[in-house]
Order: structure tokens, then C-alpha cells, then sequence
């Protein structure tokens, strides 16, 4: 057995946090750290600015030019609503699926991992910058529809141009660069928890700003979170690993794609975990992308209703994530959280399906923030079953291999809607059958993760008590039964101030 220096004891997450400065990170997710696309969930406060009208004006915009003449769906009744008002509904919903569709399917699947890659040789922060720059092309066509009616299918095609740069697995990555493991899940919920703040500020203040002054407050913020992504917030890789290939095999694969797949697949453990998560993805994507079309359709969500939805998904979000996910973590174990989430998510869309009134509908979608868990809790267990110089990568990776599954599923759950809501539809009319579909997919992730190994961890309960927290180095441990068995093969972290 090879000799290995002895783990240091794991520090609480905001001791570390605060001695690496990587607490900077957070105040710079409140105002803006990009995603690919605009979701109902993960969505900075310059960009939930918008949130309340943009289903509103992609309904009118689709629906006016279906009809040859200029309408405003929401002065209508549900069940007096045009013709062309009903049908832009799926056709918002199709846009937004091809969109998905292209994005994750042919870029990100290509462009994430290469980006996660890239981060561990040259740095995180240019590569947090990046779509925070990228999404002012969507901003900017929402405010040119404003000023002279561009037509907003261009909101996709940006959408689409865009889509390679996100900086969710490099926030990731830049965090478990600085944290111990035991740490990282409830860091990455953190993370998750302070996107649920801005999906709570961000809507609340648009829905009083009016679309053209919303859209111009999101600009300004977006510009000078990018200045300040690159000028005031830590790099956390260090000086001696920039431009040095990583040391893992699986790092040395020429194809990015290729290398996904070798990342994914190197265990049993990260194979049930990919599953899980291309699963959920699926799910939520396609969700997402109809959710508030539906609930338009269905019940007659205006603009106060919708920023009322996310402010629920925001204080959903921040109270699972900011309060109940360490402690959860600690009681129940990885697994049993996972489990947990599965079944909240299970629940919300069996319930969102029949939902009969807005109040119900709110509630079905409260519920459903105990399942944002799911994805700390599989980021986690991959981070720290890989070494310290493939963090960007396996992010990366996993990023891609949702990104695969995310593309499909708006199409899937696109076609399934039109088919029951449209008017030439033979189909009985049923707009709720999407979530009978992501509930039997969410079934099916549940018994994947009943499958899974469970590998040892030190929970932070345990590391409370004095119980060393290594470092795993990139092979996979499920199959070990105690720290005696990590030895060999961990080495400490230390939180240090970024360089």
C-alpha cells in the first residue's frame, strides 16, 4: 500500500468558503451566472427581469401572426379565447422544443464537456464570463421586438447560437476545486438555493417594471456581472495546473464526446447516476418548456399569476436548498435524499396533471421544489469520485449526457401537447397529458437510483464528530467499506485563498 499523507478533518462549508474566497461566487449567482437557455429554474435575477412577460408576448407574437392582425390573448376568457390564441400555444411550445433540441442534442453535447475540459486547463473565470456575454443576443431580440416587432422566433435561433456557452458545470467545478468533499453537496445546493433567490427577486421586480424597462434592467446587470465575473472573483484553479494536461487517463481521449462517454461509463456508480440524471433532464426540459404555456391554457395565467408561479419556485427552491439539504444529507445519506426528491417530482406531476384551479396549481409546483435535490446529490457523488484535475470535465461530461437526453425530451413532450390541445387534433382534448408522461419517466429514474451502489462517505454529521474527509482520486469507491480502504489513495484538502 502506497504511503499517502493522513486527510485532514473536513472544516465546515462556510469556514472554507470564506478562507478560499470563493464566497464571491454567490453574490455574482444572485445577479447573473448564465445558463444556456432560458428555464423555470437556474435563472438569474437580470434575466428573471423578464420571466412574467415573455410567455405573454411569445403567446401574442405566434398568435398575431397565426390570425393576420394584432391579439392580446390574455384580455381573453380561457374558453373565448381565438383560435389562434389556442394554437400558439403549441406553437410556442414546438419553437421552444426544436430549440431545446438543437441546442442540447448537437452543441452542448459537443461544446460542454469541451468547455468543462477547457476550464481545467486555462481557468474557470473566462469560462463563467463567457454566457453571461452570450445572453445579450436573446435580451437584445426581446428588445427589438419591443421597439420595431422583430419577429420572436428569432428569440430561438439566438437561443440556439448561444447554447454551447454554460456555466453551470463550471461554477461546479470552480467549487469543488475549493471545498472538501463532504462539503460539496450542500455548496452545490447552495448554489441551486441562491438561484431560487433570484427566481423570488427577479420576477417580483419585473412584473412592476413593464417589458421594455425590464428588458433594459437585465442588460445593464448582465454587462456589469461580466466585468465583474472576470475582474473580482477568484480564480480557483491554480497557477501550477493552468496549460498542464490533466494527469487521468481518461483526460488523454482526442474526442470530447469520446471522453464523456469514458467518463460516464467508468463504474457502476457513475453509469446508475448518468441514467438518473438523463432521465431527470429529460423530464424537467420538456416540462419546463410547456409549463407555463400549459398553465395559460388550462387556467388563464397572466403576468401577475406567472411571477406569482416563480416566486413560489423561488422560495421552494431556497428553503430546500439553503436550509433542508445539509441536514437531510446528514440524517438520511446520499441515496435516501435522492429517493426523495424522486418521489416529491413524482407527486408534483401526477398532481399538475389534474390540477383544477391556479391555487392548486401553485401548491403541485411548491411541492415539487423538494425534488431540485436530486441534482446537488448526483453532481456531488461524481465530483468527489473524480480526481481534482478532471472536476471541469466530469461536470462536463454530465452536463453533456443531460444535455443528450434534455434535447429530446421537449420534442417528446411538444408533440404529445399539441396533440392534445390543438384544434384539429382528433385527439381528445387532455392539455395534462404531458405530465403523465414525465411521471412514469420519473418513475422509471426512481428505480434506477433504488439500484445504485452506495458508496462510502463521510457525511457531515460524521466529519462533525472527527472523522477524516479525504479526497477521492478518480476511482470509484462504492465497492469499499470504510476509510481504513482510502488510504492509499486520498489526499487532503485544504481550502487556500484563490489565486
Amino acid at each position: 500500500m502506497a504511503s499517502a499523507q493522513p486527510p485532514m478533518l473536513a472544516k465546515g462549508m462556510w469556514k472554507e468558503l470564506w478562507e478560499s474566497r470563493a464566497w464571491r461566487l454567490f453574490p455574482l449567482i444572485l445577479l447573473y451566472v448564465g445558463t444556456e437557455r432560458l428555464h423555470l429554474t437556474h435563472i438569474p435575477t437580470a434575466l428573471t427581469f423578464l420571466v412574467p412577460h415573455l410567455p405573454t408576448l411569445l403567446t401574442n407574437d405566434f398568435a398575431s401572426r397565426r390570425a393576420g392582425r394584432q391579439l392580446h390573448c390574455e384580455d381573453y376568457v380561457v374558453a373565448e379565447a381565438p383560435t389562434a390564441c389556442r394554437d400558439a400555444h403549441s406553437e410556442v411550445v414546438a419553437w421552444s422544443s426544436g430549440a431545446s433540441f438543437l441546442s442540447n442534442t448537437v452543441i452542448s453535447l459537443f461544446m460542454i464537456p469541451m468547455v468543462g475540459h477547457w476550464s481545467d486547463l486555462y481557468g474557470r473565470r473566462p469560462f463563467m464570463a463567457a454566457p453571461q456575454l452570450a445572453s445579450l443576443g436573446s435580451l437584445g431580440v426581446v428588445l427589438l421586438h419591443l421597439r420595431i416587432g422583430l419577429p420572436l422566433y428569432w428569440y430561438y435561433v439566438v437561443q440556439v447560437c448561444m447554447s454551447g456557452f454554460s456555466a453551470l458545470a463550471v461554477n461546479l467545478a470552480f467549487l469543488a476545486d475549493t471545498l472538501s468533499p463532504v462539503n460539496r453537496p450542500p455548496a452545490f445546493g447552495l448554489v441551486l438555493a441562491v438561484f431560487s433567490a433570484a427566481v423570488i427577486l427577479g420576477p417580483t421586480l419585473g412584473s412592476h417594471l413593464g417589458a421594455d424597462l425590464a428588458v433594459k434592467a437585465a442588460m445593464v446587470v448582465v454587462l456589469l456581472c461580466s466585468i465583474s465575473t472576470l475582474t473580482l472573483l477568484p480564480e480557483s484553479l491554480p497557477k501550477e495546473a493552468r496549460g498542464r494536461p490533466p494527469t487521468s487517463p481518461h483526460a488523454r481521449q482526442p474526442l470530447p464526446a469520446w471522453r464523456a462517454v469514458t467518463i460516464l461509463t467508468r463504474s457502476r456508480l457513475f453509469i446508475t447516476l448518468t441514467l438518473c440524471m438523463m432521465l431527470m433532464g429529460m423530464t424537467a426540459e420538456g416540462i419546463q418548456d410547456l409549463l407555463v404555456q400549459y398553465l395559460q391554457l388550462k387556467l388563464g395565467f397572466g403576468v401577475q399569476d406567472q411571477a406569482h408561479l416563480f416566486v413560489v419556485l423561488g422560495v421552494g427552491g431556497l428553503l430546500v436548498q439553503g436550509l433542508l439539504l445539509r441536514p437531510l444529507l446528514s440524517l438520511a445519506g446520499d441515496k435516501s435524499v435522492l429517493m426523495l426528491g424522486l418521489t416529491a417530482s413524482l407527486v408534483q406531476q401526477l398532481a399538475l396533471a389534474v390540477a383544477g384551479t391556479k391555487t392548486q396549481a401553485l401548491a403541485a409546483v411548491g411541492l415539487g421544489a423538494i425534488g431540485s435535490v436530486t441534482f446537488p446529490v448526483i453532481s456531488s457523488l461524481k465530483a468527489n469520485n473524480a480526481r481534482r484535475d478532471e472536476q471541469g470535465a466530469v461536470q462536463g461530461a454530465l452536463m453533456g449526457a443531460r444535455a443528450v437526453a434534455s434535447g429530446f425530451g421537449p420534442i417528446v413532450f411538444s408533440l404529445l401537447f399539441a396533440a392534445f390541445t390543438r384544434s384539429d387534433s382528433p385527439l381528445p382534448y387532455f392539455p395534462g397529458a404531458p405530465f403523465l408522461l414525465a411521471a412514469a419517466l420519473t418513475l422509471g429514474a426512481a428505480g434506477a437510483a433504488l439500484s445504485m451502489p452506495i458508496p462510502w462517505m463521510v457525511t457531515a454529521a460524521k466529519a462533525e464528530e472527527g472523522v477524516a474527509m479525504p479526497d477521492p482520486p478518480g476511482e470509484v469507491i462504492w465497492d469499499r467499506e470504510g476509510p481504513e480502504d482510502l488510504e492509499h489513495a486520498m489526499l487532503p484538502v485544504e481550502a487556500r485563498p484563490l489565486l
